[in-house]
């Protein structure tokens, strides 16, 4: 009798990444900096995101780079998630106006009275890349971040809220953009020698594969994720590519899991071709080879990630209910927030 791991199988991707010396070391960071900066989040849930592990998802996906480096990428890891889960029900208007403070605040702008103290800690972190990184590469990171919480949890707080599936394309491409995988791309640059330059940012290519990532980053999570989503449809687990397809099309859970798990292999395989055939970028070449190796650890480096969180187990996620839901659900408090 076939097994639930015969059923339904999970990806595998076939760029090994070695962990980052630094693991252990990152991961005690991450305690700390949550221990000690984030005391604005309502009570009980910092446990819950000290059990996620998130400095995990960045120190198996930056084998080499040093420890000042490698950090913005453990910080984004766990505020991004924050990020995620407080806004992903939160009202459009609400998340518009954070998805704009975001954008300045990565330019340099001051924190203001009305910015709660995640926005506060995203402050205090842009600082920090701020001073290992040229103005450029701000410019497009203050994009990318504001891109991700206008056109992910941003997007997906509408069905969220309504307890409705979206189409299939549709939930396709809004996971591609709130799985937040573009600003990971782009702080793998940080433990380069130096940056893309503007030019090779914009080339087709280079654009096409991080694309790839990311919808593999999605279809992964949602492969994984989707025995814990789908008892919780009613509650608005809407976004979950599996269950989208499941829902629209009529098809057996067997058969959802294994639609997606074929798209995510024809990503994978476009990848690996891309990968294999880059064209000579001249004096840029070598540069772009190390970026586009880096960015092909993350799946694997996250699927690491996926065996030891508790983030997907029971009692790991925060509760919805401290979630921006309604208008009784508590705020982030206006604290100076973000030290470590």
């Amino acid at each position: 009798m076939p097994t639930a791991e015969d059923r339904f199988p999970l990806p595998r991707y076939p760029w090994p990444c070695t962990p980052h010396p630094d693991t252990e070391a990152f991961a005690q960071f991450e305690v700390d900096w949550l221990d000690e900066a984030f005391t604005f989040l309502p009570e009980g849930s910092i446990p819950t995101y000290q059990a996620g592990f998130y400095s995990l998802s960045a120190s198996h996906i930056r084998p080499y780079g040093s420890f000042d480096r490698v950090k913005p990428s453990v910080r984004y890891m766990v505020y991004g998630t924050i990020l995620d889960d407080y806004y992903e029900f939160a009202d459009r208007d609400e998340t518009e106006k954070a998805a704009d403070r975001l954008f300045y605040l990565f330019l340099g702008a001051a924190p203001i009275a009305q910015d709660n103290g995640l926005l506060r800690i995203c402050a205090r972190a842009a600082q920090e890349l701020t001073a290992l990184m040229p103005l450029d590469f701000m410019v497009r990171h203050a994009a990318s971040m504001r891109d991700y919480v206008r056109c992910g949890p941003g997007r997906e707080s509408v069905y969220r809220r309504a307890r409705v599936f979206p189409s299939v394309e549709e939930c396709i491409a809004i996971r591609k953009l709130s799985i937040g995988v573009q600003p990971v791309l782009e702080l793998g640059e940080v433990v380069m020698k130096r940056p893309l330059t503007p030019e090779l940012v914009r080339h087709p290519l280079i654009t096409r594969m991080g694309s790839l990532i990311a919808a593999m980053a999605a279809y992964q999570n949602d492969l994984f994720t989707w025995p814990r989503e789908i008892t919780l449809i009613e509650q608005g687990e809407v976004m979950n590519t599996v269950l989208c397809v499941r829902h629209q099309w009529g098809l057996t859970l067997e058969q959802a899991h294994h639609y997606i798990l074929e798209r995510n292999q024809q990503a994978i395989e476009e990848f690996e071709y891309l990968k294999n055939n880059l064209p000579d970028f001249g004096a840029d070449t070598e540069l772009v080879r190390e970026y586009i190796t880096l960015i092909s650890y993350i799946p694997n480096g996250w699927t690491a990630w996926y065996a030891q969180t508790k983030r997907y187990q029971s009692g790991g996620h925060p509760d919805v209910d401290w979630l921006v839901t309604d208008s009784e659900s508590p705020s982030l408090d206006t604290s100076d927030s973000g030290g470590g």
